[in-house]
């Protein structure tokens, strides 16, 4: 009788474990496009966490680091960049 008391408590608890974890959870959205620090090159600094970038550009995501340099007709796109 111990056994199936047990067992049955066992059963129970476990079905409550199941049906607390099939619950639907409220998903959390969150943008991280807007506010970002950009600057072309290395200043060999930025690991640092005295690192000031106030003088870098605050831009805005999607944005290709590529647009901010000169543009060369001889660089396709469809060959990754390389020339042709």
């Amino acid at each position: 009788m111990k056994y199936y008391l047990t067992r049955l408590v066992n059963l129970i608890l476990l079905f409550v474990l199941f049906v607390s974890c099939a619950q639907p959870k409220e998903r959390i959205r969150a943008s991280f496009n807007q506010n970002w620090q950009f600057l072309k090159g290395d200043t060999e600094q930025e690991h640092l966490s005295t690192f000031d970038d106030s003088s870098w550009r605050t831009l805005d995501l999607p944005h290709d680091w590529a647009i901010e340099g000169p543009f060369d007709k001889a660089n396709d796109a469809r060959t990754g960049g390389l020339p042709i």
